[in-house]
Parts: structure tokens; sequence; C-alpha cells
């Protein structure tokens, strides 16, 4: 498999565990330069990305006992996956929350509403329970698209409220009325083009 595809919801740590080589391993591969070049972080890829994975040597054969159990330690990579929750303009400061599906993954988000897990690098979609507010947020984990991706404009317009239209990497009319409201909210010209001072824009207000 000397090149990989990347599908909606792949990330560079997840193709990397599954293919079983490292995540810097891929990414900096002399092959994967024009990709690099081009999306700058490889844990915000785009569907239809070509990344090129490297051949990597055959694990080391295992003894086996024969006619007794044997045992073996895996160690599953985790991948960090940071939040900021705000509630119209105002951060959901100091709430309790857990990962229905990783309970170990709890805590409570920050004064500004924000909050860090650890999750299994292979697990795609989680649901974030919200415990004060009893309300269950669903998460697709690495489904965020480049931002010089017209989807992944309205991904972060859509988060940050701007947006209410489908995820469907068209510059409709409801697209560019998301971008007129979101560049009036930061005091740029009302254009509707996702010009460059609008994509620093919005890339400082969603932090990706």
């Amino acid at each position: 498999m000397p090149y990989h595809v990347v599908r909606r919801g792949e990330h560079l740590e997840r193709i990397a565990h599954r293919v079983g080589a490292t995540p810097d391993a891929i990414w900096n591969a002399k092959q994967n330069e024009r990709l690099r070049e081009l999306r700058g972080d490889g844990h915000i890829l785009a569907p239809g990305d070509l990344l090129f994975i490297p051949r990597r040597k055959a694990p080391a054969a295992r003894d086996l006992t024969v006619g007794a159990p044997n045992h073996f330690t895996v160690n599953v990579p985790r991948t960090r996956v940071e939040l900021t929750l705000v509630d119209g303009d105002e951060p959901i400061a100091n709430e309790p929350f857990r990962v229905l599906e990783v309970p170990s993954a709890s805590g409570q988000t920050d004064g500004d509403g924000k909050l860090s897990i650890d999750l299994p690098v292979a697990l795609r979609r989680v649901r974030l329970h919200l415990e004060q507010r009893d309300v269950v947020l669903p998460l697709v984990v690495g489904g965020l698209d480049p931002l010089h991706e017209v989807t992944g404009v309205q991904m972060r317009l859509l988060h940050l409220n701007h947006y209410h239209g489908p995820v469907d990497g068209r510059l409709s009319a409801a697209t560019q009325t998301g971008l007129k409201h979101f560049q009036r909210a930061c005091g740029l010209v009302p254009s509707g083009v996702p010009d460059a001072a609008t994509l620093d824009a919005l890339r400082e207000a969603y932090g990706a």
C-alpha cells in the first residue's frame, strides 16, 4: 500500500495506527512534501488527499508456548481532542462531562469552557455528556475538513453558529450569507468571499 486515499473522518494518527507506522514516519516522507505544503497539518486532511505510506519492517516473530496460555500486552495509542464549549456568547464553564464510550474520559471544563480528552485512536464517533445540563453532544473525531476547503469553511461557520445549511462543498448563497454574518461579527468587509483575511479570522475564532 504505497499510497492511501484519505476518506472522510480520517486523520494522520488513525491512518498510522491502522498501517502499523508512526505518524511522523508517514508525514515526513519525501513523497508527502506537496501534501505537507498544501495542508500544513496532518491532523486535518481532506477526503481524496493522497498520502504516501512508507514501507515498514515486518514485526519480529513472537515465541509461543505449546499447550499453555500465551499472554500479550497491547498498548492502544490515544489521540488528544480539545474543545471549547459555548452557549451563545458565554463559555460553558466548570461543566462536569464524560464521554459515554470511554468512561475514563471525564472531567470538568475550565473557566473558558475548554476541555481536553484522550481517546483511543481508532474511535471515530463518541458522545459527550454534559452532566449538569444533561445534554449529549455527538462528536466525530477527525471529522473537520481543512480550512481552505469550502466544506471546512462551512463546518467552522456551522459550529460557530453563523451558518445553518448543509456541508456540501458549494459556495452557495446560504454559505455566502454565513460568511457575511461572520465577517460583520469580525469587523471585516462583508463580501461573502472566503478571502485570506476571512480565513485567518475563521482559524482564530475556531482554533483550527
